[in-house]
């Protein structure tokens, strides 16, 4: 824990006040905008995310493709939930911006904690190959977007809420866990686990148990974070949002 190297000491610090001003100064440009003006600089931000994507892919088809690249990590399903929040619709959209809400502050914290288990050693060698530069940039830019996101205020929180999020990670689960079994690839950690307890779990009581504890556990820990932001959502909008 808090097991960060001599150069995420430096950057990441400094990478997080950036983001701050940048967050803050263009919640200030946006203050009194309609939501689409206030959107603006989300929808940026995931067209920006999606073309790292599309080259990530195309890179690693040309020097030899790795399953490591596809798209299945917890990490990767904000590029999915960014582009439903600002290409979709309806409860679409909605399940866009409650994923975003809750997932993106673990991810958020998780990455604190210990950078190294989210982006390797990026910070170490940042344009060294573009793997690095991808991890590195794809990250900062999901932080810069939870800002943005939190800033704006966009989104009067339900309790009834609660529901998209069980639907969005009961159906993670299912495909992460299939595609992590049938190609062999640790996806979400479901293979083996970096986490000690977690992994002792895992090595004691079987694959089944182990999946059905982990993801349990990642069920709770966002419906936690869902439930904190909804009562602090309803204190500061005092009904200044009309529900969707």
């Amino acid at each position: 824990m808090f097991d960060w190297s001599a150069k995420e000491k430096i950057i990441l610090p400094i990478m997080i006040v950036v983001l701050l001003i940048l967050a803050i100064g263009i919640c200030l440009l946006t203050k009194n905008k309609s939501e689409k003006i206030k959107r603006l600089p989300l929808l940026i931000i995931t067209i920006i995310i999606l073309a790292l994507e599309v080259a990530k892919q195309i890179y690693n088809i040309c020097i030899g493709y790795n399953l490591w690249a596809i798209p299945l990590h917890f990490c990767s399903l904000f590029m999915f939930f960014y582009s439903f929040s600002n290409f979709g619709k309806g409860k679409l959209k909605r399940f866009g911006d409650i994923m975003t809400v809750c997932c993106t502050f673990l991810v958020i914290l998780l990455f604190y904690i210990n950078p190294s288990n989210i982006i390797g050693e990026s910070c170490e060698n940042v344009f060294a190959n573009f793997s690095s530069f991808h991890t590195f940039t794809y990250h900062h830019l999901l932080f810069l977007y939870y800002f943005i996101f939190l800033g704006s205020n966009l989104i009067l929180a339900k309790f009834s809420d609660l529901w998209y999020i069980l639907i969005g990670i009961v159906s993670y689960a299912v495909v992460a866990v299939t595609f992590a079994y049938a190609l062999n690839v640790n996806f979400c950690s479901i293979l083996h686990n970096s986490v000690v307890f977690l992994e002792a779990i895992r090595e004691s009581a079987g694959g089944v148990v182990y999946t059905l504890v982990l993801f349990s556990i990642g069920v709770l820990g966002v419906m936690a974070v869902y439930v904190v932001y909804t009562l602090l959502n309803r204190k500061i909008n005092l009904g200044k949002i009309k529900e969707p």
